[in-house]
């Protein structure tokens, strides 16, 4: 690809003024971009996940190839069979911070066998297009903030979050969080990505908060195999709906080839893992 579809690097700036504005801006600038995409969707409603996805690619993957499923979903439907499906949710409450279009919260609810479902997102554009698009019994939405949850103690079983983490400010706030809304025993189940030193500290952080590891799995290959399958359609979808000013933007959001995040999820200078933590 031409260098006009580049980003720039992935590394963090060196200079601590830049990185304490950029810190500042964080919350302001991924809430304006999601409601960005809420807005370009909103007569076509295409758009139900917008995760980078996961392929299976050996026959002991536990995730099945959702073959049932849109075929424009299937990836990152599958993402969320991943993390979500690593321990039996039947018949309990479950939480997803950071729900977004909504998809991945649908899928668990009538996929997984949970009674009940809260799905959170701090736009609340995401939060009003999520409840009008879904209606399932064991399913509802609401607007809620990761570094600041309000909903009672330990009234979870499992909480889920994919890909959603590296946009916040305050981790040791949100992990803390989890750890007070989960019941005893109940499963944090978490997928994201960083660079390795900042994962490094991700599980520390873990284990600081009181959680025990039970999983830390790299699925860089199955995200990137995902990247892949899905970067052509990811590349045409932005051509055709997004203003020529914001396609390098997009470009690297979406994560298609081209890109930094493209090229660092294949070589690995980014990391992307799955987790499974347990409040014991």
């Amino acid at each position: 690809m031409g260098d006009t579809q580049r980003m720039p690097t992935l590394n963090p700036p060196k200079s601590k003024f830049v990185q304490y504005i950029l810190k500042c801006l964080r919350r302001t600038m991924v809430k304006y971009q999601y409601n960005y995409v809420n807005h370009l969707d909103r007569e076509d409603r295409q758009i139900a996940l917008m995760n980078y996805g996961y392929v299976p690619l050996d026959e002991d993957d536990r995730v099945p190839v959702l073959e049932d499923v849109d075929d424009r979903d299937r990836c990152a439907l599958q993402l969320y069979h991943a993390v979500a499906g690593a321990v039996d949710l039947t018949g309990k409450d479950v939480l997803e911070i950071g729900c977004g279009r909504g998809g991945g919260a649908a899928y668990i609810a009538t996929r997984l066998g949970p009674r009940s479902v809260l799905a959170v997102d701090l736009c609340k554009s995401s939060v009003a297009y999520c409840a009008s698009r879904y209606d399932i019994d064991n399913l509802r939405f609401a607007q809620g903030d990761a570094e600041a949850l309000t909903l009672p103690d330990e009234s979870f079983d499992a909480v889920v979050n994919v890909e959603s983490s590296h946009c916040y400010n305050k981790i040791d706030v949100f992990l803390a969080g989890v750890f007070r809304v989960l019941r005893p025993g109940g499963y944090f189940l978490f997928a994201d990505f960083r660079i390795q030193d900042a994962l490094t500290r991700f599980a520390e952080r873990l284990n600081e908060t009181g959680f025990e590891i039970v999983e830390n799995v790299s699925i860089n290959a199955n995200v990137f195999a995902a990247l892949e399958r899905e970067s052509d359609r990811k590349r045409e979808y932005i051509l055709n709906k997004v203003p020529r000013s914001r396609h390098i933007q997009f470009f690297m959001f979406a994560g298609v080839e081209g890109t930094e995040m493209y090229d660092g999820v294949r070589d690995g200078t980014v990391q992307y893992r799955r987790f499974v933590a347990r409040k014991p």
